[in-house]
């Protein structure tokens, strides 16, 4: 959005009423996975410029580790990667707590300190890993990177999960062209029932 300061109240104001959901799923996962509760991760933003990206932590330690081993040990698995950038049965998820969290988005809350620090916008293209960028064609990056990535998006109201990364960013270049005040707004109002529905999330 455009609306710079507006979109970091809005952000403070949603960083406090989710708090206590937020600690309350904390500490399911660590219960069950003892470590950070927080992780930051390297993706591309504005202009091309790299930031770190807060998250909840919802899986392993050795999450890595996990990926590679059932990437190299099944065909199917590296398929789904490969398409879809993630795993429906991904080995990686520290339990029930952390799946649940991801399903509802709730891992994706502490982004908002994101907005706040002006690394993200409320609604945009989602933010990539480094290694992801590099491999669009260069015309769609450019696009992408135009603009601030987002907590909530085009892609994100119309299918998340079950959309190809190839779909995503269509949907990407597509909310670039077209953006505005107004489906800014559209957007951010289909956002609670996307993620409420769980459809297409895991």
């Amino acid at each position: 959005m455009r609306w710079t300061l507006p979109s970091r109240l809005i952000a403070a104001a949603l960083l406090l009423l989710g708090a206590p959901w937020l600690a309350g799923t904390a500490l399911g996962i660590q219960l069950v996975s003892p470590g950070a509760v927080f992780f930051r991760q390297r993706r591309v933003g504005l202009g091309g410029r790299d930031f770190p990206m807060w998250k909840l932590r919802t899986m392993v330690p050795d999450a890595e580790k996990r990926l590679q081993q059932a990437l190299a040990h099944d065909e199917a698995t590296r398929h789904e990667w490969q398409v879809y950038g993630r795993l429906e049965h991904d080995p990686r998820i520290a339990g029930p707590m952390a799946r649940w969290a991801r399903r509802y988005s709730l891992d994706e809350w502490p982004q908002l300190i994101n907005v706040l620090m002006g690394d993200m916008a409320l609604v945009g293209p989602r933010p990539v890993l480094p290694d992801q960028a590099q491999q669009m064609p260069a015309a769609t990056r450019q696009e992408r990177e135009s603009v601030r990535p987002g907590l909530t998006g085009l892609w994100q109201v119309s299918g998340r999960s079950t959309m190809t990364l190839r779909q995503m960013l269509r949907f990407d270049v597509l909310y670039v062209r077209r953006r505005s005040a107004w489906l800014d707004l559209c957007l951010l109002a289909k956002t609670p029932r996307a993620v409420l529905s769980a459809r297409g999330a895991y």
